[in-house]
């Protein structure tokens, strides 16, 4: 039996620094979810942030007020990866340094962490993409972790380190 269903992501701490989402699903195949960055209904990163200030929320207002050395407007996938799961490839070689993520070396970025809490696997994924008008999303998968009677779960922590505070 293959329960296709999207994943629940549930708020359980806003912080300065740090959003945690519990992830739950009852598929026993592939499964995804999405949080977006765009002020909608939880889950979305600036609604669930709500009065919290901190390095979060800049991320989270890149599209409207830019980061760094992004001018506001659409995103690509690449520079949503570097906001959100501080990929900088390319960055440590200046002679091989991708144009899009230039300057991300010098301004705080997020992590993304997974704590797989109940279910029969650990795969569990977490990437960040855009949605078609270019606003960062943070994309989360699961492969086989449930039994289809009991859901699975999962913690989803997003970050920024070496902050003061939660």
């Amino acid at each position: 039996m293959v329960l296709v269903m999207a994943i629940t992501a549930t708020l359980v701490h806003s912080g300065h620094n740090r959003l945690r989402y519990l992830l739950s699903t009852l598929s026993t195949g592939a499964d995804t979810g999405v949080i977006t960055t765009t002020g909608a209904a939880t889950p979305d990163i600036l609604t669930d942030l709500g009065t919290n200030q901190g390095p979060v929320m800049l991320l989270a207002k890149a599209f409207t007020q830019g980061y760094g050395k992004y001018a506001p407007g659409a995103l690509t996938q690449a520079k949503s990866r570097a906001l959100w799961l501080s990929d900088r490839i390319g960055s440590q070689n200046p002679s091989t340094e991708d144009a899009a993520l230039a300057g991300l070396d010098i301004v705080p970025t997020a992590l993304c962490r997974l704590t797989p809490r109940t279910g029969v696997s650990d795969a569990w994924f977490v990437d960040a993409n855009v949605d078609g008008p270019g606003h960062p999303t943070i994309n989360v998968a699961s492969v086989a972790v449930s039994d289809g009677d009991t859901p699975a779960t999962c913690e989803l922590d997003i970050y920024v380190g070496d902050t003061i505070g939660d």
